[in-house]
């Protein structure tokens, strides 16, 4: 789950999202992360105020809902990397982003390389034939 990512908890015996309220923001997230999703909009959702519903998120995840956010939406754009021939452009647009420089630049902040250049490697890396 993408909240153990957050934490570095993949693997221990934790229960990430316990609070079904949590799960519903999460579930929330993930199925709209595509576009705009004030913090207040979840919260309404729960029945929680924005600050209770970031005190249990954090509790729940290790982060705030937005940094959650910010996280799946990268992840979904490297996937679009790997598997589509889209614009960088156009791989922002599909994942919420309103600026393509924007996910350029968070894209190499979590990753570490542009999303060029990790299309480029990824691509080679696939090309290239195992030696046994």
């Amino acid at each position: 789950m993408l909240a153990h990512l957050l934490t570095g908890t993949a693997g221990r015996d934790c229960k990430p999202a316990d609070d079904w309220r949590v799960r519903a923001v999460i579930e929330m997230l993930e199925q709209n992360y595509q576009r705009r999703l004030p913090v207040g909009e979840l919260a309404s959702a729960v029945n929680l105020s924005v600050s209770r519903l970031d005190s249990l998120f954090r509790q729940w995840t290790g982060s705030p809902p937005s940094a959650y956010l910010k996280l799946l939406r990268l992840q979904r754009g490297k996937a679009l990397l790997e598997t589509t021939f889209r614009s960088i452009k156009e791989i922002a647009a599909c994942v919420g982003f309103n600026d393509a420089g924007r996910f350029v630049k968070q894209f190499k902040t979590r990753y570490g390389q542009p999303p060029g250049r990790w299309r480029r490697t990824f691509r080679a890396a696939a090309e290239t034939p195992e030696l046994s």
